[in-house]
């Protein structure tokens, strides 16, 4: 999808908000600071830093668009519109001709086993049709293309970020979507399932947050977390029971590929995107049609409550 040249009113499009971006910036610089010939190198830092050259940034500029910048793919139109503090959603939505309002949309994310699949079905149970939930676990690659990553299922890689993405982009928008059903015990997706939007869409899964096209989807980000050793005993649990493993291989497993993994590629992202911690220390077990909104932590009723008024 993203290096697909575009058609030419989709340049069009794109073209005419960058130019109105820029004259923005123009007028807000004190006179004669225009981003304009040589002034480009001003911010030639920022040009190079997104992989983008002068020259392309300049045909970008270009009002009849003769320059070259008809040609350009959907990444560079993505590139150019970072460099002028547009989202990736942004951009697609000025490429496709689509604007809002779009469907309020929550991302729950942490570590393995923190307790973000208790929190998405506590949502779901009270909110009911006003939710669709996109799980990224169904968009793991196949297995021969896992196990060559360097921390397997656990690694970023492993997750088909980009179909994720283009699904999410249709249900934020209001769309129907079809994606892969993936099955953990035999580690491939098995035939596909529609999903229809809804006016809360909630994102599960640790890597939520792994790429900047996700991230410019969510309105809200909450992350689920609690103690490491909390969590290891709750995945050893989860790996004997549903997935039949034996000690020696989930342990192993476990220090090597999920642990290593967190402290690499997760726990910087609470930090830098998180913008609700719920701690779940309490081995909660949510039991679907019993468990009332008072029984739930303190933190799941607040994020409920928010959930629930918009």
């Amino acid at each position: 999808m993203s290096n697909d040249r575009l058609k030419p009113e989709q340049a069009e499009r794109i073209h005419k908000v960058i130019r109105n971006k820029v004259d923005e910036f123009n007028k807000s610089q004190s006179k004669g600071s225009e981003l304009s010939g040589r002034q480009l190198s001003k911010i030639s830092s920022i040009i190079h830093g997104k992989g983008v050259s002068e020259g392309s940034f300049s045909k970008a500029l270009n009002d009849d668009l003769k320059a070259g910048a008809n040609s350009f793919s959907r990444e560079t139109w993505r590139k150019l519109g970072d460099i002028c503090d547009m989202s990736p959603f942004q951009v697609d939505n000025c490429i496709d001709g689509i604007s809002g309002p779009f469907n309020f949309t929550m991302a729950i994310t942490g570590p393995s086993c923190a307790g973000k699949s208790y929190l998405t079905e506590a949502i779901q149970e009270v909110m009911g049709g006003k939710v669709c939930n996109l799980g990224l676990d169904n968009f793991y690659r196949d297995r021969d293309s896992v196990e060559r990553l360097r921390y397997r299922f656990d690694d970023p890689k492993s997750i088909d970020q980009e179909a994720a993405y283009k699904a999410l982009l249709g249900l934020k928008r209001g769309q129907m979507v079809t994606i892969p059903k993936y099955n953990r015990e035999t580690y491939k997706a098995e035939g596909e399932v529609s999903l229809t939007s809804a006016k809360v869409i909630l994102v599960e899964g640790i890597f939520c947050c792994s790429t900047q096209e996700l991230r410019s989807c969510y309105d809200l980000t909450v992350w689920v977390d609690s103690r490491a050793s909390k969590r290891a005993v709750r995945r050893f649990a989860r790996d004997e029971k549903d997935l039949g493993r034996v000690r020696e291989e989930y342990t192993s497993s476990y220090i090597n590929e999920v642990e290593a993994s967190y402290e690499e590629h997760l726990l910087p992202l609470r930090t830098q995107h998180a913008d609700i911690v719920i701690n779940n220390e309490k081995d909660f077990v949510f039991k679907k049609g019993s468990t009332k909104p008072t029984d739930l932590p303190i933190g799941v009723q607040v994020i409920l409550k928010y959930l629930t008024s918009i």
